[in-house]
């Protein structure tokens, strides 16, 4: 009878044989499911909620402007600007809204608007006509920059840009554009008021020929 058992004892782990003779293992793996543990997500909301506080406080509402160690926009140094600066500041909104339409916001123009950038009529030393031409509206034939335009008629923006400022603003900006070249002197509102004043009896628009004609001086020598 010993021999049997240990017969039966060295037989016990081996593969069995069905009757289709198809090969059995014996304590074969299986594949399963195992729950994940809680405290995994309690510190995946820990971190998400730390990263959301980090950007919130250092983020500065993903403005590029904004760099280290400021928090957000409101909080950077800005520069202090002067009247002139402030004024020509002003005046790149003024233009944004009114003349970029047509002269483009990087003024050089459209086929019905000749160039600002670079204009002899922008930059010259006075600026008498250029505030009769935006204050009054421009027709006709004008060359700018050796080339001819014929312009069916500029609106006169005195109308729509009713406040001295406002006006001198955008022509300050149009005159001392740095990005266009442009170093011109400022037009204060006082300029402005005293062309307003000059040419109020006028309901034309003006002409190149016109104006070419009136001396580019300070505007209290405007003439109706």
């Amino acid at each position: 009878m010993k021999p049997e058992k240990n017969k039966s004892k060295t037989t016990a782990n081996k593969p069995r044989e069905s009757r289709s003779n198809a090969v059995v293992i014996e304590n074969e793996p299986s594949a399963g499911t195992n729950s994940i543990p809680v405290i995994f997500f309690i510190l995946l909301a820990l971190g998400l909620f730390g990263g959301m506080l980090y950007l919130d406080r250092y983020g500065g509402g993903f403005n590029r402007l904004v760099y280290s160690p400021y928090a957000k926009f409101e909080d950077i140094p800005q520069p202090v600007l002067g009247p002139e600066e402030q004024l020509a500041r002003k005046g790149k909104l003024i233009y944004g809204n009114y003349c970029s339409a047509c002269h483009m916001a990087n003024g050089l123009g459209s086929p019905t608007a000749p160039p600002l950038a670079g204009s002899e009529w922008v930059t010259s030393a006075g600026h008498e006509r250029l505030a009769r031409i935006v204050n009054g509206g421009l027709t006709g034939p004008i060359k700018v920059k050796g080339q001819e335009y014929n312009l069916p008629g500029m609106l006169a923006w005195g109308q729509v840009i009713s406040s001295d400022e406002d006006m001198a603003a955008v022509l300050t900006y149009i005159r001392s554009n740095k990005d266009w070249g442009h170093s011109a002197a400022a037009v204060s509102p006082e300029h402005v008021k005293a062309v307003r004043e000059a040419t109020k009896s006028r309901s034309e628009p003006w002409t190149a020929k016109e104006l070419l004609e009136l001396p580019d001086a300070a505007p209290t020598s405007a003439k109706p």
